[in-house]
């Protein structure tokens, strides 16, 4: 499960994902069994503190997540390198977050807007999740790398 954090202006974050394990990441990927879980987002700054509940139920393997018709990513299969392509230019410059399928930031990119390279240095091979996020667009893919 992937979370995009929607908060705003926090700068500490406290994820508790109801079956034990925790998170302090802006962004976390967390495994559930199936089932319903309640996760729950802790989100403060220095002045203030917000929370927020997500009610889950997962059900593994039966669905892919949703790809935006509007972004390519391509070579997929990579070597490394690949490009994320918009077929039309989003209002605002967006991120780009690569993650290990066990929740690890791999790699960061800000204020892409219609084209960019990503180099995101040596990594093994394997599936890896790409999160594009802006103020109009959230984008959930995969990249697999093979060397």
């Amino acid at each position: 499960m992937f979370f995009i954090n929607a908060s705003v202006n926090a700068t500490h974050y406290v994820w508790i994902f109801d079956d034990g394990d925790t998170s302090h990441q802006e962004n976390p990927v967390h495994v559930y069994p199936d089932g319903d879980w309640i996760a729950t987002l802790i989100a403060s700054n220095e002045c203030d503190a917000d929370t927020f509940y997500f009610t889950i139920s997962t059900l593994t393997g039966l669905q892919e997540p949703a790809i935006d018709p509007f972004m390519t990513i391509y070579p997929n299969p990579s070597d490394g390198n690949f490009t994320v392509e918009f077929s039309r230019q989003a209002a605002d410059p967006v991120d780009l977050k690569i993650y290990k399928v066990t929740g690890e930031l791999v790699y960061q990119h800000n204020r892409i807007i219609d084209k960019e390279i990503i180099d995101p240095g040596y990594q093994p091979d394997g599936l890896y999740i790409i999160v594009i996020t802006g103020k109009q667009t959230q984008f959930l893919g995969k990249i697999f790398i093979r060397n």
